[in-house]
């Protein structure tokens, strides 16, 4: 059965039949991301994506492991050059036997070795990579394309208005517009236009989902952005924190609304540069709150390490090992990691975390806030750096957006730093990616933006993993 022409033919008619007759926004996106999540299974039901990895392994020299290493990991990377490059099937099963080797041999491989390893499979794993996002590129500039989140987002006016008037002890609240917005994967977003009293007010709610493949949750957020809003970073002013889930099925942060739109997605921008420069001197500003002088060492993860760094990497290892054991590419990204643990600063930051431009609001070419601060932690600013240089760079040169940084107290970097964050990215979302993944493919959250999330979020982000690895 030739499954990729079913899903094609699936794909086609969503893309030609539903998606023009949908024209509001929340649900037009969520079609949009059926239509993605179509494409993606028709190119991995037509394979033959495994032959550039057999390709890549092979050109391995002979003896590259050497004496040195246990004789099972030379034993793995020979039975996978040999596999036949149309067999898909054996090809991941070699991929994941390298990936327990590796593992169950990490304390008697040597770092120079893994450096090398590294460099090999992270090559392999782009060309394979590579060739199944062309793939889905052709498939999807057949159908004319577009690119394209949560049903406990729906909230009547009503609910709303009972809710002001509680919450203010008045009966002259009413809620006039309750809108979800879509996009949010770990958290839901609610617009809402209300009149308190005489006064008109325009808030954004942010609140926890049932199901939260994250792991934070609302609460963990408010003393942190309370903390920047004070010390004059842009992010809008947090207004109160409601810690009765029963709500809005979730506890949840208001806001005032500031204005503009999102600066980009995860992969992408949009923004000029006037915006990349607002951004660069916010970081700075942000990279020098002092975590211990406003207590935030005691609320933040790793707040109380010596080393957040290590622990930070070395808590990731071990959630791979529980959650992902198989996957080749997350064994080697983070032995590469823990090899190169000497690079980081020592100099203890806050870090946003998620600092790229898909949480950066913008009006005209201005930054007016920096959003979703739920993985905030004590580390090394240079995590927040990497996590906005690819889509910084597509707008200004970095020299120019680290000048910026410098010149209002940022710490500089060095190339080993860079790439170290650039990789820790990469495998921090990836984790998060296939967290959801398991939740959606459990069944214990069936929702569209958990199958999102783990099937298209984290094949992309494995590409780019793959592609940062191999460069030297």
């Amino acid at each position: 059965m030739q499954f990729e022409r079913y899903m094609l033919s699936v794909a086609a008619a969503v893309h030609n039949d539903v998606v023009p007759v949908v024209t509001e926004n929340y649900p037009r996106h969520r079609v949009e991301l059926a239509e993605t999540m179509l494409l993606r299974l028709a190119a991995d039901a037509a394979g033959g994506f495994g032959k550039e990895f057999v390709a890549e392994i092979a050109k391995l020299p002979g003896g590259m492991v050497g004496a040195q290493a246990p004789q099972a990991l030379g034993e793995a990377l020979d039975a996978l050059a040999q596999l036949a490059p149309s067999d898909e099937t054996a090809i991941e099963k070699g991929r994941v036997r390298l990936a327990r080797t590796l593992a169950e041999n990490s304390q008697a491989i040597d770092r120079s070795l893994v450096l090398r390893l590294t460099g090999a499979i992270a090559k392999a794993e782009n060309a394979s990579r590579v060739a199944r996002e062309s793939a889905i590129a052709e498939m999807a500039s057949r159908l004319g394309h577009k690119a394209g989140s949560a049903e406990e987002l729906a909230v009547s006016a009503d609910q709303m208005s009972d809710y002001l008037r509680r919450r203010f002890g008045r009966e002259d609240c009413r809620a006039m517009t309750v809108k979800p917005i879509p996009g949010g994967r770990s958290k839901g977003t609610i617009l809402l236009d209300a009149r308190i009293g005489q006064e008109t007010h325009s808030f954004v709610i942010r609140k926890d989902f049932s199901k939260n493949f994250m792991g934070s949750m609302v609460k963990d957020e408010f003393p942190v952005i309370r903390a920047a809003f004070d010390a004059g970073i842009k992010v809008p002013e947090p207004l109160w924190l409601e810690e009765d889930a029963g709500i809005l099925n979730g506890q949840f942060i208001v806001f005032e609304r500031i204005a503009g739109g999102p600066a980009g997605t995860m992969f992408d921008i949009m923004a000029g540069p006037g915006v990349i420069r607002d951004y660069a001197g916010q970081l700075a500003r942000m990279h020098r709150i002092d975590v211990a002088a406003t207590g935030l060492d005691q609320q933040l993860k790793f707040g109380d390490s010596e080393a957040p760094v290590a622990e930070m990497v070395r808590q990731s290892y071990a959630k791979h090992r529980a959650n992902t054991p198989d996957e080749l590419l997350l064994e080697v990204a983070h032995q590469w990691l823990l090899a190169n643990l000497d690079c980081v600063s020592q100099r203890r930051a806050l870090v946003h975390g998620d600092a790229g431009f898909h949480n950066v609001l913008y009006d005209g070419d201005r930054m007016t806030g920096l959003l979703d601060w739920e993985l905030a932690h004590v580390g090394d600013a240079a995590e927040d750096l990497m996590k906005c240089r690819a889509a910084a760079s597509q707008v200004i040169p970095w020299e120019e957006f680290m000048q910026i940084y410098t010149d209002h107290g940022g710490e500089p970097t060095t190339p080993l730093r860079d790439k170290f964050f650039t990789v820790w990215r990469l495998v921090d979302f990836s984790l998060y990616a296939a967290d959801a993944r398991a939740m959606f493919e459990s069944g214990e959250d069936s929702d569209l933006r958990l199958a999102a999330v783990g099937y298209n979020t984290f094949s992309r982000l494995q590409g780019a993993l793959a592609a940062a690895l191999a460069r030297d």
